[in-house]
């Protein structure tokens, strides 16, 4: 069972990697989707933040998204916070439903990240949100942006899934979420063409970052 699990996760890493390397990316999507139990309104919890490497594990550059808290210039309540930073040094960000709190039992969130290649340089943002407790987010107003020089990269070549997984997870209060799945992610090239992974792989149970 343990080889069978290795082999897949070998599979999916292969195929993230061969998705961006082989064509110019222009486009990348990765549709996410939060499971809450029983949140606690009264401490924002639970709490979770995404984090897409889309420069490589190499590349000290994250886009990031706080769940159900703001978390820069200082900590902030509820909504959400998209954030484009180096290592920890903020270099952009969007803050949406600003001080509402998840307070909807069995409750599911779900949205997508996106980033783009510009003419610029790279845009960063989410589409297509909805919850109970928020309705519906996302769109034009929550993209922030940074540019190649401050990248210090041209394109998403060196992109891969397989970091977004091992760089997410629940900060606060593991107890009170059932699941944080990465559903989807699909691929755009300057072709014109794209491509699509089912991952459909969860956050592992009982990890919560630091």
């Amino acid at each position: 069972m343990i080889a069978a699990f290795q082999r897949w996760t070998l599979i999916l890493g292969c195929l993230s990697c061969s998705l961006t390397q082989a064509q110019d990316v222009v486009r990348i999507e990765e549709d996410w989707e939060l499971q809450v139990s029983h949140p606690d309104s009264q401490v924002e919890a639970p709490q979770v933040v995404t984090t897409m490497l889309p420069f490589g594990a190499d590349s000290d550059i994250l886009f990031q998204v706080d769940v159900n808290h703001g978390s820069s210039p200082e900590y902030s309540v509820g909504g959400l916070q998209v954030r484009i930073c180096d290592d920890t040094f903020m270099l952009g960000e969007r803050r949406l439903k600003a001080g509402l709190v998840l307070d909807q039992s069995e409750e599911t969130v779900s949205w997508t990240t996106v980033v783009n290649k510009t003419a610029y340089g790279f845009n960063f943002g989410l589409v297509n949100g909805s919850s109970s407790s928020w309705g519906s987010f996302g769109g034009s107003g929550s993209f922030t942006w940074i540019s190649y020089a401050s990248a210090e990269a041209f394109n998403l070549a060196n992109y891969s899934h397989l970091d977004s997984l091992a760089n997410s997870g629940v900060t606060f209060a593991r107890n009170r979420v059932v699941r944080l799945r990465l559903k989807n992610v699909r691929v755009f090239y300057g072709n014109g063409t794209s491509s699509n992974v089912s991952v459909n792989e969860d956050i592992e149970e009982g990890t919560e970052l630091e």
